[in-house]
This record gives structure tokens, C-alpha cells and sequence, in this order.
């Protein structure tokens, strides 16, 4: 099954909230308990990439850090969030606290690819800065809409945290209908 990017037929901002709590609606909890939370990068299934989601709590707040993905996710209309990494990591200024890092991609479920031929234009790459995920999402459609694409599949994002710039390495496939 492969992760799919559907291209934006606008480039409208996409609001989500900085901290969780902001939206305390039922239907939004509701939507929070179905999001599904896969730590393999494929859901077994084809999905539409809503967002790369990043999230940073204080330590021993794993709890809230995850509700906080999920809701995101869920703002967003997302199934699930794929490909999530649990990191315990020294925060900026190197204090002795450990922060509480949670990251992934908000997907869709989506029949992209049934019975439809098309051709692989080939692999799109992108490094964004720490935090700048969501520019990296959209720089990785702007490089695949410059290839003439109309969809991006298995995509992937990475956290190089090793490096001292600790870039977000993302990475699609981009395709084009026959």
C-alpha cells in the first residue's frame, strides 16, 4: 500500500492549534478516540498526507503529548497518524530537563490508485529545519507540481536529530495519470 499526497488545488493555510485543550467540542473528542496511531511508516492501506505533526511536552508528559498528535490529527480529518517516533531528547539551551518529542503524518484513507495507470516521474526530496515541518510538506508539493505530477506516494518524513542542525528529511515519489 502506498502513502499518498492528493496535490492541493489551492495553497490555502491550514489552521491547527498550538496547544491542545483549545477545542473541547464532543464531536472533536469523538474524532480524537478514532484516529488510529501506527508506528510503522505504511497504514496497510492507501492514504491521502494531511500534515507532518510535531509535538514537544515537558517530561513525564507522554499522555498529553500523544493526546495532543491525536487531536491535531483529528483537526485535520485525519484516520491516523503514521510513521510516529517517540523521542526523549535534551531541549534547546541544553538544560538537564528531557523533553517529551512525538512525531508522525496525519493521514487520510483514500483509494488513490485503483485501476488507474500512471507513471513514476520519479523521488522528490526536501530538508526542512526542526519545526518547519509543515513548509517541508509543502515544499515537496511544490517540487512535485514543478515535475507536472498529480499525486505524490510513500511519503516519508525523517528527524535527524544526530546532526547538529537537526533537520526534517522528507521524501515522496511523484507519479502522473495516464
Amino acid at each position: 500500500a502506498a502513502t499518498a499526497l492528493l496535490m492541493p488545488a489551492c495553497a490555502a493555510e491550514r489552521l491547527v492549534p498550538a496547544e491542545i485543550g483549545t477545542f473541547n467540542a464532543p464531536l472533536l473528542k469523538q474524532a480524537v478516540d478514532h484516529v488510529r496511531v501506527v508506528q510503522n511508516p505504511d497504514s496497510g492501506e492507501p492514504t491521502t498526507v494531511l500534515a507532518v505533526l510535531d509535538i514537544h511536552e515537558d517530561t513525564g508528559n507522554q499522555d498529553l503529548a500523544l493526546r495532543a498528535l491525536k487531536e491535531r490529527a483529528a483537526l485535520l480529518g485525519a484516520d491516523a497518524i503514521v510513521g510516529v517516533e517517540f523521542h526523549h531528547e535534551d531541549p534547546v539551551g541544553g538544560s538537564k530537563e528531557i523533553e517529551t518529542h512525538l512525531s508522525g503524518v496525519a493521514v487520510r484513507s483514500k483509494r488513490v490508485l485503483v485501476d488507474r495507470p500512471y507513471t513514476v516521474l520519479g523521488p522528490v526530496k526536501v530538508d526542512a529545519a526542526m519545526g518547519q515541518e509543515e513548509q517541508g510538506l509543502r515544499a515537496l508539493e511544490a517540487k512535485a507540481g514543478a515535475m507536472h505530477a498529480d499525486l505524490l506516494v510513500d511519503v516519508h518524513f525523517h528527524h535527524d536529530e544526530s546532526s547538529k542542525d537537526e533537520a526534517t528529511h522528507l521524501s515522496g515519489v511523484a507519479i502522473k495519470y495516464r
